[in-house]
């Protein structure tokens, strides 16, 4: 019964600061995320998006297993040779001249620096690669001149010509800014300090005078 009360008398305490509990986790939050969202904005890049279908001739005339895995292989490959270093080199003297980068440059700072701003999404035959940079034309040159260095590659390593261009990419209108990241922190700069201060207000307003 006592017990029963102590939680009842505890519960109407924090209710009662309601206030106390709220404020400065709000406060908190607030300030995180208008801090979070600035460094995202200043971060933040353009994104374009090109697409390409891998056309396996044999896959039409022979719906065999090997084929099948054949395909796949094939994909898969033409997908890994997007962000080869090959590729990309030639992709920035396609865009910037041959004279423009030295070799070491390309493979030790360019090349690490591009593959962190390329995704490369696979959905069955369709190749789908993304590229983000401050430049909104840059990211277009880039992910077209990507695409267009992998067909050659590819042509140059197997003498097939598999890749077709389903959608060249234009260029992106607006920075593709990371909301996710703001509110994950501004979630947690709110609840960490809730919970902590709803924790104190409970610890001294249950404390028993001396």
């Amino acid at each position: 019964m006592n017990k029963n009360m102590d939680l009842f008398f505890i519960s109407g305490l924090v209710i009662k600061k309601w206030y106390v509990t709220l404020l400065l986790p709000v406060i908190i939050a607030a300030g995180t995320f208008y801090i979070v969202n600035q460094q995202n904005v200043k971060e933040a890049k353009y994104e374009a998006v090109s697409s390409f279908v891998v056309a396996n001739k044999n896959a039409v005339k022979e719906d065999t297993v090997a084929n099948f895995e054949y395909s796949d292989m094939l994909i898969t490959s033409l997908a890994e040779l997007v962000t080869n270093n090959k590729v990309i080199k030639n992709a920035l003297h396609e865009l910037d001249g041959k004279e423009a980068h030295t070799d070491n440059q390309i493979q030790y700072i360019l090349a690490p620096e591009i593959k962190r701003d390329v995704t490369v999404l696979v959905k069955e035959s369709i190749v789908q690669v993304s590229y983000r940079d401050k430049s909104a034309t840059r990211a277009k040159k880039m992910v077209n001149a990507l695409v267009s260095q992998t067909k050659t590659q590819e042509h140059d390593l197997w003498d097939t010509k598999s890749i077709k261009v389903l959608d060249k990419a234009t260029t992106p209108l607006k920075k593709n800014v990371n909301l996710r990241k703001t509110l994950m922190f501004t979630a947690i700069a709110f609840f960490a300090p809730f919970v902590i201060i709803a924790v104190l207000v409970l610890a001294l307003n249950n404390r028993k005078p001396i």
